[in-house]
């Protein structure tokens, strides 16, 4: 009997005894690995002999978009420091930039000097692409990190009072899985402060341990997105988010055979909502309004509204959304889920009657007549025959009577974007070109407006948009004088937080404006005489020897300007190294506004021909490209970008 139990008490040894004995092969396929920095790269195999250390790879990338393998590229043992660098390559050439084709991935190989005996763990380094903890032996298993208990649950407390202010929410949490050197340096977040009408960025650094922690004002409760993911805020009280990078690169990757379905859950956050809950209500409030572009259906849309009006449009649309509503009361929601999904239905729906069905009408017009617009002329000559649909009256808007509540303002990004909807774009609120009229008067027609459509409701948004109309100003790169202080100072007695939030920012704006205007720093150059292909290459030369930030950027583009208002420190931090900020605004800005504004903003300016801006395939303000000191692109970027990730690639090129 004892003889029994000591060989079975000796079976835990010597298995283990074993797997820490066991040979590594000649070839492991689809390894598992701990985390990546990406999901380009993809490792098929990898070979390994006396002679040499082979990874296949397999791109994935959208067609035409470049992919380069630095020729600095290394293997390491894991937790070592001594590097293995790449010696050559098959099916793509170091140091140069490949084009993706049509299907949207390549194969190529890349050859490392030979490993050392023992070693079964290694991290592969490249420039863009890093891969941490790649197993070399069959069937390893992946160790991972616990998660928190305060992460795992979600609260039943009810959600907050809507309102603006200017208390800060706390941010808390932890990488799990995260090992120094992974370069993930912060968690990002941004808002948008609607009052002044510009981007708020912030920015947690990450520790050697995986974990951050800061404060942010996101000025209104509700969903804001993060670069691990939407979080729930509520100012004065503190959010808490894990994320577990080893599940999540397992989740992600194409090839790995280990996942689990619980994979798909890598996000955890405290509070009233779960990450996949934040996901649900985000897609919900963009299916109408954005995602649909980009899927199957939005052709069977087209085809419903070809031959309706708008007031047809607006009567389909509340259809869809009332069933909508339905199918959620059947949800076994909690409280809090319910009302976040009923706000996510209707503000989708609602923008998309606002704003989206001028767009339908004109694209379903051209579905049905077989026209595809490939130029400025295809697009001249079909709105010569189009017939644009008339601007509505009162009474399409009477759908919102009843229906606003200070309750959107949980979802802030249609918030905002709908109180710009009424504030500027949309023609039955507007009295016309702020320009011409001031605050005031802009305000009263407003309100005009509104009293007709919304009767007695004016909480939350009628105050924000009372707001923007000063805002604007600022938007525009101007101040405030004394006399306008005083006049938004009585504007908002009943709410401090506006007067203060307006007046800080107008005085920012004046520091900065005045700053410029003082140091002379704002050079206005002539447009080389050049033809359009040579238009890029004439304007770099200029500068060669420095890294190069082109800034293609319109003046009646909100983000364009909010980036640039966002950009002095960056260039304060930058201004005794060899970088050079680039303006380069077209046509569609007017030259009157375009040389009125470009005083305040430090740097080199251009203006271009539309023609210019279409040849370099600009469809999207801003577009910024950075350019190293021989004058080769190294980034490009269309739309907002984080000063973060602006920082990061000026200094890949010094």
């Amino acid at each position: 009997m004892k003889t029994t139990i000591k060989a079975f008490l000796l079976i835990p040894f010597i298995v283990g005894l074993y797997s820490c004995n066991q040979q590594r092969p000649a070839v492991i396929e689809r390894p598992v690995f701990d985390v990546w920095s990406s999901t380009i790269l993809e490792i098929d195999k990898i070979e390994m002999s006396d002679s040499a250390t082979v990874f296949h790879f397999d791109a994935y990338l959208q067609p035409n978009r470049p992919i380069k393998i630095d020729k600095e590229t290394y293997i390491r043992k894991s937790g070592s420091d001594e590097k293995l660098l790449v010696t050559c390559a098959e099916g793509i050439n170091l140091d140069e930039a490949t084009n993706m084709p049509e299907s949207g991935t390549i194969s190529f190989k890349l050859f490392f000097p030979p490993l050392k005996q023992g070693i079964t763990k290694i991290d592969f380094i490249e420039n863009n692409y890093k891969i941490w903890g790649i197993y070399l032996l069959p069937n390893a298993k992946i160790k991972f990190d616990p998660v928190p208990k305060d992460a795992l649950k979600t609260t039943n407390e009810p959600l907050p009072t809507p309102e603006y202010t200017a208390e800060p929410a706390k941010i808390s949490g932890r990488m799990l899985g995260y090992t120094k050197g992974m370069e993930l340096s912060n968690v990002a977040i941004s808002t948008f402060n609607i009052p002044i009408i510009r981007r708020i960025d912030a920015a947690f650094p990450i520790a050697e341990d995986g974990s951050f922690s800061g404060e942010f004002t996101p000025f209104l409760a509700g969903i804001y997105n993060t670069s691990l993911g939407p979080i729930f805020l509520v100012p004065g009280e503190e959010a808490k988010i894990y994320v577990d990078l080893k599940k999540r690169s397992r989740y992600q990757s194409r090839y790995r055979t280990d996942k689990e379905p619980s994979d798909s859950i890598h996000t955890y956050l405290s509070g009233r909502f779960t990450s996949a809950d934040l996901e649900t209500i985000n897609q919900t409030s963009e299916y109408f309004s954005t995602r649909i572009r980009r899927l199957p259906e939005y052709q069977m849309l087209l085809k419903e509204v070809v031959d309706m009006n708008p007031e047809e449009i607006k009567q389909y649309m509340l259809g869809i959304m009332s069933k909508k509503l339905d199918e959620i009361k059947q949800k076994n929601y909690s409280a809090n889920m319910q009302t976040m999904m009923e706000i996510a239905v209707k503000t989708d729906v609602f923008f998309c009657i606002m704003n989206e069905y001028v767009g339908w009408m004109y694209n379903a017009y051209l579905q049905a007549n077989n026209i595809t617009i490939t130029s400025q002329e295809e697009y001249d000559k079909v709105m010569t025959i189009y017939k644009q649909p008339e601007n509505p009256g009162a009474e399409y808007y009477s759908f919102l009577k009843g229906e606003l509540n200070d309750d959107m303002s949980y979802i802030p990004k249609w918030f905002g974007g709908f109180a710009e909807e009424l504030n500027y774009y949309n023609y039955f609120f507007n009295l016309g070109n702020r320009r011409n009229y001031s605050a005031k008067e802009l305000f009263d027609y407003f309100e005009e407006k509104w009293n007709l459509v919304m009767g007695d409701y004016k909480g939350l948004l009628y105050n924000i948009v009372q707001t923007m109309r000063y805002g604007w100003k600022l938007r525009d790169m101007e101040y405030f004088t004394d006399a306008e202080k005083q006049e938004i100072s009585e504007a908002f007695s009943y709410k401090p937080v506006y007067v203060e939030t307006l007046i800080a920012e107008s005085d920012r704006m004046e520091l900065i404006v005045t700053a410029t205007k003082e140091g002379n720093e704002s050079i206005k150059n002539a447009t080389p005489d050049v033809p359009q292909e040579q238009m890029l290459d004439s304007i770099l030369a200029k500068y060669k020897g420095k890294v190069v930030v082109a800034d293609i950027w319109g003046t009646w583009c909100p983000s364009c300007i909010q980036a640039i208002r966002n950009i002095p420190p960056l260039k304060d931090e930058m201004k005794d190294k060899d970088v050079v900020f680039l303006y380069l605004a077209d046509e569609t800005s007017p030259l009157d506004t375009w040389e009125k504004t470009i005083p305040a903003i430090s740097g080199e300016h251009y203006r271009l021909s539309r023609a210019q801006t279409r040849y370099w395939e600009v469809n999207v303000y801003p577009t910024y490209m950075v350019y190293d000191k021989q004058g080769k692109q190294i980034a490009r970027f269309n739309g907002s970008l984080s000063i973060d990730v602006m920082k990061r690639e000026i200094e890949k090129g010094l």
